[in-house]
């Protein structure tokens, strides 16, 4: 029990300043609590008298505690002492995660079904889009039905929406709400409006499954939200017959909330922008924008937005088909603490209106050629050159041979301190053997003091799966194909060992190294292309010679490692993560191993004193004197933002959703 208290209290201690909020970019994925492994159990309800005086704090503190625990937890607890039951008992109905139909059933009745109903307790609702289904496997009651093939649609059973009505209205503290299929169910029952509208303590708001015509409500909420993501219809999910998805209807409706900061849209893809005759209201509160499967248009907004800071933005699939349409002419947007693009094809639609980046970020693969005179190429030096980042993501598919183009960023983008450079091939093809030999040669002499080096898995050989009936297969180019597969990991393990090396000998300006590696394919270095060869493990082949500590997926309560999906990295394994120090010493430049942490905090200070330096340096030669306050707020810029993989890393917490 002791050992939970202290837990509680650090745990209290490091999410207090991020407890506005937690990230949702997964809609239907329920994230873990970080104290999964707390008050295991009732065995564990007793009180040792030798640290009895923790019972003498006061009330308000052991409340600050126990905010950090739900459910079961919670529940553990309040079985210590009648007090602690007073204090903990409430924050077992505080956070609710609702995936199923039954599960619906069950948690109206626990709400409700009381003299002092608990959900005047609730703080976090989250109704998943399954809680819609057809289907509810584990459904006790004789109500769930077998999923029928007429429907084209999932998630359309709305027969319950009225429980949701019932459940909102009764729990008007909420303060973080996520509701799937929104507009569906408000036809249903309109009283989710009402209970919507009427709440005054909601301040993270998720609303899926719309179109303009549910808009309104949002301008006739009570609360003063602060977080507002809004996922859209989209036809071949959920199609609403007859909605639009305009620009004036959302702006109107986000006019009311003066402290916004936060709004993230999804498949929000207006076909133009607002007429002339409308006029839009400015948005000054809000800092980050995010514009997901979304058209040019809707980039309007962010002119809207002077003091925007952050802004993601990924183009709608089925434009990204069509030619390229640009935002509205207009003088170019404030600058950025940080961009990020879903592919580089969505370069065109920015680039005109942007200026100055302090962190670059374009997730999708940038395919070099051989021949370096490429339009993909061209586009993304046009927009380091608008830009001129400090810091920079940069995907590349390469050839077999080093990428040329390399050398011309230190002149588009001077400023440049911290690259990150994730390097794939097409295929484990031997002609592409010496794609990491190469990369010393490509990287070499480059001005950067810092840089971090993601290896992604190689992928698979494109072997013949599927055959035509009677087709008479010869699996010979087959193991062909598999034999390349294995000497390309073998070849990848061996350069692996080596490549810290040789970028510390071609980049005199390094300082510190990182590297992300999420190791071989084992699959492809099992295959082997004779009878008896040794395998080759890629475990720890990386890390050998270094002896960096490697980062591991956390355990689950189940004991099964839980992934958390990296947005920008497009991946959920990372095997390998280790950081260098390049110290200079009698015997040259050489690599001291630090911890993931120490690394961090080295790029860090190597960014700040940079960034001071340059800045100071420039003022200098002007005969501009100032104090060391001054120097202290030269610049927003947070060198954190770089680790940033989901959107709102840095201002959200961790508040997990379990189910009830």
């Amino acid at each position: 029990m002791t050992h939970t208290w202290a837990l509680a209290w650090q745990q209290s201690q490091r999410l207090a300043p991020a407890r506005r909020a937690f990230s949702e970019d997964s809609w239907s994925k329920p994230r873990r609590s970080r104290l999964h492994n707390w008050s295991s159990g009732p065995e564990h309800a007793c009180v040792d008298q030798e640290h009895m005086q923790l019972l003498e704090l006061p009330d308000d503190v052991l409340i600050l505690i126990f905010s950090n625990l739900y459910d079961r937890h919670a529940l553990n607890l309040a079985l210590a002492s009648k007090r602690l039951a007073d204090l903990a008992l409430p924050r077992v109905a505080a956070v609710i995660n609702c995936w199923k139909p039954s599960m619906l059933r069950r948690l109206h009745a626990y709400m409700l079904d009381d003299p002092n109903p608990r959900a005047h307790y609730l703080q976090n609702l989250t109704v998943d889009v399954h809680t819609f289904g057809e289907y509810d496997s584990d459904a006790s009651d004789g109500t769930s039905s077998v999923h029928s093939d007429d429907n084209v649609y999932y998630a359309t059973s709305f027969s319950q929406a009225n429980l949701v009505g019932d459940l909102l209205l009764r729990a008007q503290n909420i303060c973080e709400l996520s509701l799937e299929r929104f507009q569906p169910c408000l036809l249903r029952d309109p009283r989710i409006g009402a209970a919507l509208a009427s709440m005054s303590r909601l301040a993270n708001l998720r609303l899926s499954t719309l179109g303009d015509r549910a808009l309104p409500i949002l301008g006739s909420c009570a609360s003063d939200i602060r977080r507002l993501t809004l996922s859209y219809y989209v036809d071949d999910d959920y199609p609403l017959e007859g909605e639009t998805k305009t620009l004036p209807p959302l702006l109107s409706a986000l006019a009311p909330f003066r402290h916004l900061q936060i709004v993230k849209l999804w498949n929000f893809t207006p076909s133009v922008s607002w007429a002339d005759d409308f006029i839009p209201p400015q948005f000054p509160s809000i800092t980050y924008l995010r514009l997901s499967e979304s058209t040019a248009p809707a980039l309007d907004m962010v002119e809207l937005c002077p003091n925007l800071s952050t802004l993601i933005f990924s183009a709608d699939s089925q434009e990204s088909m069509n030619a390229p349409v640009r935002p509205r002419a207009g003088k170019p947007w404030t600058p950025l603490q940080r961009l990020m693009l879903g592919e580089h094809e969505d370069i065109v639609s920015v680039v005109d209106r942007l200026s100055h980046v302090e962190l670059l970020q374009i997730s999708g693969e940038l395919r070099v050629p051989s021949n370096t005179d490429n339009e993909g190429i061209t586009r993304f030096v046009d927009l380091l050159r608008v830009t001129s980042p400090i810091e920079l993501y940069l995907s590349v598919v390469v050839p077999n041979t080093p990428v040329a183009f390399l050398h011309t960023i230190p002149q588009v983008a001077p400023r440049l301190r911290v690259l990150e450079l994730k390097v794939n091939v097409p295929e484990p093809s031997m002609d592409y053997a010496d794609w990491l030999d190469n990369l010393p040669d490509a990287l070499h002499g480059l001005p950067i003091p810092c840089l971090r080096l993601y290896i992604p898995r190689l992928g698979y050989p494109r072997v013949q799966r599927f055959f035509p009936i009677g087709f008479d297969y010869n699996d010979t180019n087959d193991k062909a194909l598999r034999a390349e597969a294995h000497a390309m990991e073998k070849r990848r393990v061996v350069s692996m060992r080596t490549l810290p090396r040789r970028l510390v000998d071609a980049m005199p300006a390094l300082r510190c190294l990182a590297n992300l590696d999420e190791g071989p394919n084992e699959d492809n270095l099992a295959a082997s292309s004779a009878d008896g060869e040794e395998h080759v493990s890629g475990e720890g082949a990386a890390s050998k010679e270094v002896g960096a500590e490697n980062s591991a997926p956390e355990a689950g309560e189940t004991g099964v490692p839980v992934y958390e999906w990296d947005e920008l990295r497009r991946t959920d394994w990372i095997r390998s993560h280790q950081w260098w120090r390049i110290v200079d010493g009698t015997d040259g430049r050489t690599l001291e191993a630090i911890s993931v942490d120490e690394g961090e905090r080295l790029q860090q200070q190597i960014l700040e004193q940079d960034l001071l330096g340059t800045v100071t340096g420039e003022l200098s030669r002007h005969g501009v004197s100032f104090g060391l306050g001054y120097q202290r707020g030269l610049s927003n810029y947070d060198p954190r933002m770089s680790h940033c993989t989901h959107p709102e890393e840095m201002e959200s917490g961790g508040e997990p959703l379990i189910g009830l």
